[in-house]
């Protein structure tokens, strides 16, 4: 009798264990924990980071066009006064010279000041972002670690793990796949 009970104890935990599914591998786990980080950790730091980024990069990139445009007129204008002053007119060639001279220095000049007055927005407005968006990564870290701790040792079946993988959201990847 004591055999028989035994066995029946012994087939009992072996169905017991075969329903719970083949235990994840680990970078299964690494895989699905990731996820769990991708999903509830907030990417809009991140997307805010890159906005910021690609707006000044856009704001620089007209400021130079505006000032290129500005030296071409400034050329052009310049040509146009000397063709119509005689070439033996020396005198008239050189006030032409000083006077184009000093204009394009002045418009370099407000050129380098917004430049720079550009430069001071947008470093403020980027270590802004990137803070937000070391904030928001470390959050996440903390979320995959925290994830990774909790499923080690094969806690977790390879069913399960591979449903927490296919979850859109973190509501999802908790309710749906346990």
């Amino acid at each position: 009798m004591k055999k028989m009970t035994a066995m029946v104890v012994v087939a009992a935990a072996g169905l017991l264990l075969a329903s719970c599914g083949e235990p994840a591998s680990e970078d299964v786990i690494n895989e699905m924990c990731a996820h769990l980080g991708d999903i509830s950790g907030k990417t809009a730091a991140t997307a805010e980071l890159v906005r910021v980024t690609a707006d000044y990069d856009a704001r620089t990139k007209k400021l130079d066009e505006e000032n290129a445009a500005a030296a071409a007129a400034l050329e052009a204008e310049e040509a146009a006064k000397n063709a119509e002053t005689k070439e033996q007119d020396t005198g008239a060639r050189a006030a032409i010279l000083a006077e184009y001279q000093k204009r394009k220095a002045d418009k370099a000049n407000e050129f380098g000041a917004k430049m720079q007055a550009l430069k001071v927005e947008q470093d403020a407005a980027v270590g802004k972002a990137k803070e937000a968006a070391d904030t928001e990564e470390a959050a996440r870290t903390e979320i995959v670690n925290k994830c990774l701790a909790q499923n080690a040792g094969g806690r977790v079946s390879k069913e399960v793990a591979q449903c927490r993988i296919k979850a859109a959201t973190a509501d999802e990847y908790s309710s749906k796949c346990d």
